[in-house]
C-alpha cells in the first residue's frame, strides 16, 4: 500500500463527501485546509480553515477522514463559532458543540 499524505487523505475525503453527501462535500471544498502543530486532530476556525495536524491525518482510515471532515464542517453550518458566548469557557464549549453534531 502505497504512503498517503495527509494532503491526499483530505482531499479524497472532500471528493468524497461531494459524490455521496454534497451538502457536506460543497461546504468541505470551501475550506481553506492548513496544516497546524497546534490541533492534535482537526478542526476549523470563524475564518473557515480547515486545521489539521499531519500525524493525526496520516494515521487515518478513508471512511474515518471523511467522517471527521463531515464532523468539522457542522461546526460552521451551526454557527458554532460565532455564536461561543463572551466569557464562555471555548474548551467546555467546544465539547457541547461536538456532542450537539455527534448526536446529529
Amino acid at each position: 500500500m502505497a504512503i498517503r499524505s495527509a494532503e491526499e487523505i483530505i482531499t479524497h475525503a472532500r471528493i468524497s463527501l461531494l459524490q455521496d453527501k454534497p451538502f457536506f462535500g460543497h461546504l468541505a471544498c470551501g475550506l481553506v485546509v492548513c496544516e497546524s502543530a497546534f490541533v492534535p486532530t482537526m478542526g476549523v476556525t470563524a475564518d473557515r480553515r480547515l486545521l489539521f495536524n499531519r500525524e493525526f491525518v496520516e494515521n487515518l482510515s478513508n471512511l474515518d477522514a471523511t467522517a471527521i471532515i463531515a464532523h468539522e464542517v457542522m461546526h460552521v453550518v451551526q454557527g458554532c463559532l460565532e455564536r461561543f458566548p463572551i466569557g464562555g469557557i471555548f474548551p467546555i464549549w467546544n465539547l457541547a458543540a461536538d456532542q450537539v453534531i455527534n448526536t446529529m
